[in-house]
């Protein structure tokens, strides 16, 4: 009985080493065609980036943009100023809750800010003449709240302020763009 028990054990051991060295040699096999499907992915996604700047998404103040769970409509820019007297972007906006639950509007979606290719400081919480609190407020499916507020730091007001709307957490980026090219004509 021993001895049955030892060659099955030993077959079992045989069996076990040698399904180990077969996936050696896949394993070696496995990196060539990874890179070759990496390769392909690859250049899908260039030519995918390529086809996004030809149906580049427009940002226009008072055109509603649609999102799968939320409408928003920016609907005006100004220039005010921090406690330091650096500028900011203030933009009003109307924004519909099309979830099923309900949101905060300043949880769905970012407006950011670029000059000279680099994203803006929105590190400004609290400004005079601007209420970041309404959009804060919870909206309940199908509501709409008006005239909430955000803000968009800017580096130099002599420079054009390149703009992105987007989803704020989204796997396929493809941001609303548009530049305002004199900020200094939206002073108060």
């Amino acid at each position: 009985m021993k001895k049955v028990v030892s060659t099955l054990l030993l077959a079992a051991l045989v069996v076990s080493l040698t399904a180990c060295g077969g996936g050696e040699q896949k394993a070696s096999e496995a990196p060539t065609q990874a890179s070759q499907e990496s390769k392909a992915a690859e250049s899908t996604a260039a030519q995918s980036s390529e086809a996004k700047k030809d149906d580049e998404k427009v940002l226009e103040l008072g055109k509603k943009v649609e999102f799968d769970t939320f409408d928003i409509t920016i609907k005006s820019f100004s220039i005010v100023k921090d406690a330091d007297g650096k500028p900011a972007l203030k933009y009003v906006y109307d924004w519909t809750n099309k979830d099923k639950k309900a949101a905060a509007p300043f949880m769905t979606f970012g407006l950011k800010g670029f000059q000279d290719g680099v994203e803006t400081d929105n590190a400004v919480l609290v400004m005079e003449g601007v209420d970041l609190g309404i959009g804060q407020k919870e909206v309940k499916s199908g509501a709409t709240i008006k005239d909430a507020e955000g803000i968009v730091g800017i580096s130099a007001i002599d420079k054009p302020l390149d703009l992105e709307l987007d989803k704020l957490i989204s796997m396929d980026s493809a941001p609303y763009k548009m530049t305002i090219k004199d900020l200094s004509s939206l002073k108060k």
